[in-house]
């Protein structure tokens, strides 16, 4: 009998345990950040090479547009000149040679924008990645549950500074950075 009393005491014993543990997890708070996305994207040293190479191969795209305006305005000027001076065929032939140039100033201004836009939009997507891929990291390193991003379209309408991340986020993912340079 004694043997059973102290094999039920033993018993709950383990189980007073196991509730107190499981019932100190159940009520455990969850570790949670945020960040401040839009100084953290702008502030990341990747983001400003990326906008940087960006803006190199814009001005290149707007060097050759330029020249093409400029080498258009020049024979459209040109025609002006000289237009009482030519035959009607010569006009015409002069008129069409002017009218695919324009064509091609037109082409070359739409494929510009397209692929200024694409490239914008490769650009951002990769910083994103890094920046996401970073934060993830450093929540799982970090221990946190959650890590949430405010934006201007108000998803975190109100964080206290003690949960703020996005400096220490912003000096590792930086730091990372240049190492890797």
């Amino acid at each position: 009998m004694k043997r059973i009393h102290l094999i039920l005491i033993v018993f709950a014993v383990i189980l007073a345990g196991n509730l107190a543990i499981s019932s100190i997890s159940f009520f455990k708070t969850p570790k949670i950040g945020f960040v401040r996305s839009q100084e953290l994207i702008y502030g990341y040293i990747g983001m400003k090479d990326a906008k940087n190479l960006y803006n190199d191969k814009f001005q290149v795209w707007k060097a050759n547009l330029d020249t093409l305006q400029k080498e258009f305005k020049f024979r459209r000027e040109d025609f002006n000149k000289n237009m009482k001076n030519l035959s009607s065929g010569d006009r015409n032939i002069a008129e069409q040679d002017l009218r695919k140039r324009q064509e091609e100033v037109i082409q070359y201004t739409q494929t510009v924008n397209q692929q200024a836009k694409e490239q914008e939009n490769k650009m951002l997507e990769g910083v994103l990645n890094q920046v996401n891929s970073y934060v993830q990291s450093y929540g799982l390193k970090n221990g946190f549950e959650v890590i949430l991003g405010t934006t201007t379209s108000g998803s975190v309408l109100y964080g206290d500074n003690a949960i703020d991340l996005t400096n220490k986020i912003l000096l590792e993912l930086n730091s990372q950075y240049k190492n890797k340079l």
